[in-house]
């Protein structure tokens, strides 16, 4: 019986280490935001009048000088013969969720900004973290 119990013992110690050495993983890599997310944040920083625009697609490409953003070229389906036109080129950090234009540096708009503050709570980017985490996108 004490036989067990010494088993039993082991057992349960096994399991609290592989618990916390998984939590003490978790806390040391914070979530990022999923391309899912950075594409609707793309989504929120175009225009009203972009994105408007009929047959509105989201192309998803890996730009080699900035590997660690998502970014997107966003097109529209324009009906003339010259088809597909880039209405915009857009960079997510998957860090902080801050989105850039290419053109124009940092991107803001109401919508943007309360699903930036809401996808921050979500990964537990604090906002004195976000502070430390914030830099300037590509070309800007």
């Amino acid at each position: 019986m004490e036989r067990f119990r010494h088993y039993g013992a082991i057992a349960v110690l096994g399991v609290l280490c592989v618990l916390l050495g998984s939590s003490s993983r978790a806390a040391a890599e914070p979530r990022k935001v999923t391309a899912d997310e950075a594409r609707e944040l793309a989504s929120l920083a175009l225009t009203p009048e972009e994105a408007r625009r009929p047959g509105l697609t989201f192309e998803p490409y890996m730009d080699k000088n900035y590997p660690d953003f998502i970014s997107f070229e966003v097109l529209w389906d324009n009906p003339v013969p010259d088809g597909p036109l880039v209405v915009d080129d857009l960079s997510v950090d998957p860090q902080t969720g801050d989105v850039w234009r290419r053109a124009g540096c940092s991107v803001k708009s109401a919508a943007l900004v309360k699903m930036q503050k809401t996808l921050r709570k979500k990964m537990g980017l604090a906002e004195k973290d976000y502070a430390k985490l914030r830099h300037d996108g590509p070309v800007c």
